[in-house]
């Protein structure tokens, strides 16, 4: 019984020139790990933003401290307190609070304090803002549950307790934010899918490159009887591992760098915890909580791409491989 034919009977584990593709494979595959995990943090956020947009309001009670039963309007208010109307000691304000806290689906109503309105308008009203406090609405934020009840039943009940009160949702800026994190997650995945082109095209000048320095080895066994599938088979065996090591260096590049993002991010993170630990002298809590400010899907992604890099280069250098030797007689 003849001894089995070696695995690589052409020759191709002794091409020099391959030997720079899994450098250039790793490039590529760096941009195609930062563009996809880019593409995933923004559906993260886009997905928070929406859930915390969409369970608070806000409530703006104009002439706050008039009595409860009072319109908004200031001769009306002056004529009716002149006839004794209106609940005693409840202000507009309060008779708005407590509507609101009485709505099931309302976790929390408070009313925000007239020095925090003053401080977050100082920088638009500057001195002014003293001055101009008399005439501010008052301000309450509501806090959704589980489930938030219907805008049209809290402006019904807000409408009733005080008349001229507003209650704003954020669904328009909520719709901005997810049709530009839409826009920057298309980009992503361009981006990504671009990169991975760049891949198979470094994998098709490597493979020609090894053709024309074998054309006479493949013409010879061919004519000996191999076929187109078991030479492509060869070719796809050699450059899907030089491609599944280019995946490696492009998972051991891309994951310092999405670390050092991930701490760049963490102040604006919503978790006061892994905002502590980020801050903290200790290398390896700031590596962990780096970490665990990335989406978990990310490192699925990044597990996933050296295997998939190996089978771009696997498939693409099959099929360059068997383009060439249809060519052959």
């Amino acid at each position: 019984m003849p001894p089995p034919p070696p695995r690589d009977v052409l020759g191709l584990a002794r091409d020099h020139e391959a030997r720079l593709l899994p450098w250039l494979v790793a490039f590529a595959g760096l941009l195609a790990a930062l563009a996809l995990a880019g593409a995933i943090a923004v559906d993260a956020f886009a997905t928070r933003w929406e859930r915390g947009a969409t369970a608070h309001l806000t409530v703006q009670v104009p002439e706050p401290d008039a009595p409860a039963a009072a319109p908004a309007t200031g001769e009306a208010r002056v004529g009716q307190r002149q006839a004794g109307q209106g609940q005693e000691g409840q202000t507009r304000l309060a008779a708005v609070l407590a509507a609101l806290r009485g709505i099931p689906g309302v976790a929390l109503a408070e009313p925000i304090p007239r020095a925090r309105l003053l401080a977050l308008l100082e920088p638009w009203l500057g001195g002014e803002g003293s001055t101009l406090a008399q005439g501010l609405p008052g301000v309450i934020e509501v806090t959704a549950g589980r489930t938030m009840p219907a805008i049209a039943e809290l402006r019904a009940a807000v409408e009733a307790a005080a008349p001229g009160a507003v209650v704003e949702g954020h669904g328009v800026w909520v719709r901005r934010l997810l049709d530009l994190a839409a826009s920057l997650r298309a980009i992503a995945l361009l981006a990504a899918a671009a990169a991975l082109l760049v891949c198979a095209g470094l994998v098709v000048f490597a493979v020609r490159a090894s053709i024309a320095a074998h054309r006479e080895d493949l013409a010879i066994v061919h004519g000996l009887g191999a076929s187109d599938g078991w030479l492509a088979r060869r070719f796809a065996r050699r450059f899907g591992v030089l491609g599944l090591w280019g995946g490696v260096l492009a998972l051991a590049l891309a994951v310092p760098a999405l670390l050092a993002l991930a701490l760049l991010a963490a102040p604006f993170a919503s978790e006061p915890a892994s905002v502590a630990a980020a801050g903290s002298a200790d290398s390896l809590a700031r590596l962990r909580a780096a970490a665990l400010l990335l989406p978990p899907s990310i490192w699925a992604v990044l597990a996933l791409l050296p295997a998939a890099i190996g089978l771009v280069s696997a498939v693409t250098a099959s099929i360059t491989a068997r383009l060439w030797l249809r060519r052959l007689p």
